[in-house]
């Protein structure tokens, strides 16, 4: 985790999509302060830049409504310890064991007592479905049911979620899974194949897969995701895909941002009797939106030295900033 945070800490391609991603995505729900679910990393480059923008208050040393989840066991033993960083709620734990019900202690139930949040950052850095995990829903996917479950009282929210793609260390199941997926929209769904022939010039899921890997894993992925909205009654106002790409050195780690505005879905007022039983929740169709060549990206060989001249002063300035907390008047004798 050390070598995580500090790179949390010091990376100015993360700060971008801190700056240019994450919190125009939070700007469109037009709410100020919001609530904040978030994977504690020690820096709370995150929860600082927010913080920076009016998103979250800050009041007697504490960052309010937000929650922080942690597995390392340091970074929580120094943040209570500390005067600074300090998070309404920090909890130690996996957050998939802690939403899924695996780890039923008394953090798991603080953890459910604080929902619905306004934003869930789950910046995962592993992969979604590694190779290893024999199970037909990932504990990543676990997490991310639950939480659309736990969110249902809250009609407008932002998701973001980070992994690391490599298709090498997905599980094979998973991948065969998104390729029915992505063919079944290609067969199926109106408009999806003249968009998807016309920009990828693919027939299928299996060539689209061979010949440009990444791309094939946003839109079938994108599909996926869409498909648990469905199920639990949420449309897709917004969404939002960046890459990191960190090519400094080999072997190269390609990290997926994505980003979700999400809505409950509400039905069309009835025009007339005959549309009333058939105005069905269709945002598995929005996938066609995000049909694209070539997607946002940055680059460390390519955008590091412009981007460390353009947040270094700020990302300085949060790794140093701490709390000032109020010193009562010494009351006269």
């Amino acid at each position: 985790m050390a070598d995580v945070d500090d790179l949390m800490q010091k990376c100015p391609l993360k700060h971008e999509i801190r700056v240019k991603f994450w919190a125009p995505f939070i700007r469109k729900l037009k709410r100020a302060p919001i609530s904040y679910l978030t994977l504690y990393s020690p820096p709370l480059m995150d929860v600082k830049y927010f913080n920076h923008c009016g998103y979250i208050k800050a009041v007697n040393g504490k960052y309010s409504d937000v929650v922080g989840v942690t597995v390392d066991k340091d970074a929580f033993a120094d943040s209570n310890s500390s005067l600074d960083n300090r998070l309404e709620l920090l909890l130690p734990g996996n957050i998939n064991d802690l939403l899924n019900g695996k780890n039923k202690s008394t953090f798991a139930k603080q953890l459910e007592s604080k929902f619905p949040f306004d934003v869930i950052n789950l910046d995962y850095t592993d992969a979604l479905h590694k190779y290893s995990i024999e199970l037909e829903l990932s504990p990543h996917f676990q997490a991310i049911e639950t939480i659309l479950k736990k969110q249902k009282t809250k009609d407008k929210y932002t998701l973001f979620l980070t992994t690391y793609v490599d298709l090498n260390i997905y599980n094979e199941n998973f991948l065969n899974d998104l390729k029915e997926i992505l063919d079944d929209n290609i067969k199926n769904t109106v408009g999806f194949y003249e968009k998807f022939q016309a920009v990828c010039n693919c027939e299928n899921a299996t060539e689209f897969m061979k010949t440009n890997s990444n791309n094939f894993f946003v839109i079938s992925l994108l599909k996926y995701i869409l498909l648990f909205l469905k199920d639990y009654g949420y449309t897709l106002k917004e969404a939002g895909i960046k890459w990191i790409v960190r090519d400094a050195k080999e072997p190269t780690r390609s990290m997926l941002h994505l980003a979700f505005l999400i809505e409950t879905f509400v039905p069309v007022p009835a025009s007339g009797r005959k549309i009333v039983g058939k105005r069905i929740n269709k945002v598995e169709e929005e996938s066609i939106k995000y049909i694209k060549d070539v997607y946002s990206s940055i680059a460390e060989s390519t955008d590091y030295d412009n981007l460390f001249e353009r947040h270094s002063v700020q990302i300085n300035d949060f790794n140093n900033r701490t709390f000032e907390l109020d010193v009562p008047e010494p009351k006269s004798e």
